[in-house]
């Protein structure tokens, strides 16, 4: 959990060296991975920011795609938030900032492809 509340709600694949609630951490050392298939998800709750949040920064490594979903305040649907094709790093730090369309009060974070059969989540952070 992040001091605004935030925290992983459930992810697609377990790792008990590399669990999903690595990625609220301040530690880039420390990593969610994934499992060498694709998709792959990491669910949020963002509590105190449930609404305010209008955008995320991820920082990964091999990720190609991703996509954002969210759950809207007012109509509790699901609609897509953002959609990124993340540059090729060979193996470096992805640092992007995704644009958030609507206020939301679950983030799920779906990791389409990769550029390797396993992708990492180091951080995530919602502004």
């Amino acid at each position: 959990m992040t001091d605004t509340g935030a925290r992983v709600l459930c992810a697609t694949s377990t790792d008990e060296n590399c669990p999903a609630e690595n990625a609220l951490t301040r530690d880039l050392g420390t990593f969610f991975a994934t499992t060498g298939l694709f998709p792959q998800e990491i669910v949020f709750g963002l509590g105190e920011q449930a609404g305010s949040a209008r955008r995320m920064r991820t920082w990964t490594t091999n990720v190609k795609a991703i996509t954002i979903y969210g759950v809207e305040l007012a109509s509790g649907a699901e609609t897509v938030l953002a959609k990124a094709q993340l540059p090729f790093s060979n193996g470096g730090m992805q640092i992007e900032v995704h644009a958030l369309s609507s206020a939301a009060k679950t983030i799920r974070l779906v990791l389409e492809s990769g550029f390797d059969d396993f992708a990492s989540v180091h951080r995530v952070e919602f502004e």
